[in-house]
């Protein structure tokens, strides 16, 4: 038996399910949330450290939806034990424009530009009926990953309900107890 002890940065989006893709309020709200995000779980992971000895490479990211912006972003900045990634998106462009191929200097969310960057295990989690960022997204990103484990495609869940199918709470602890501790 391992002790692997881990603090989990988990990385919600405040307007969820709530996302209208022609407003800019709602990007500018977006990316308020991720900078406030950013600067306050950098100080809960300095003092994870500090106060419980919780390296930062002990610690899963894990984001979800838009959450998952911040999370390849500081994954590919800084080691840790693994990242999870809840229904993510390839890029904000590719969301709301599925046909878009590049990515623009103007896209704020370049989760596939990043994600190839990111050295820890990554598991990837969507559902193959996902009305708000297509399936397509989970899968591009999965073929990106440095170090991918076995990805969770969740048949017939949508967006906001993965996490309501068994198979969601069987492969997290699968990864967290199994697989994380044999990497």
């Amino acid at each position: 038996m391992h002790d692997f002890s881990v603090l989990f940065c988990l990385i919600p989006f405040p307007l969820r399910g709530a996302v209208d893709r022609t407003s800019s309020r709602i990007d500018k709200i977006a990316l308020l949330a991720i900078q406030l995000w950013w600067k306050s779980n950098m100080f809960v992971i300095c003092i994870a450290e500090l106060l419980y000895g919780v390296r930062p490479e002990h610690v899963i990211i894990y984001g979800q939806s838009i959450g998952t912006v911040p999370s390849v972003d500081l994954a590919a900045r800084y080691e840790s034990a693994a990242v999870i990634l809840h229904s993510p998106l390839t890029s904000g462009m590719r969301v709301a424009f599925p046909d878009t191929k590049k990515t623009y200097c103007f896209d704020a969310f370049p989760n596939i530009d990043k994600i190839s960057k990111i050295t820890s295990p990554v598991l990837i989690i969507h559902g193959t009926e996902d009305e708000v960022i297509d399936f397509s997204h989970g899968l591009a990103l999965f073929e990106r990953c440095q170090r991918p484990v076995e990805p969770l495609w969740v048949e017939g869940a949508g967006h906001n309900d993965v996490e309501l199918y068994g198979q969601y709470l069987e492969r997290l602890k699968q990864f967290v107890t199994q697989e994380l501790v044999n990497l």
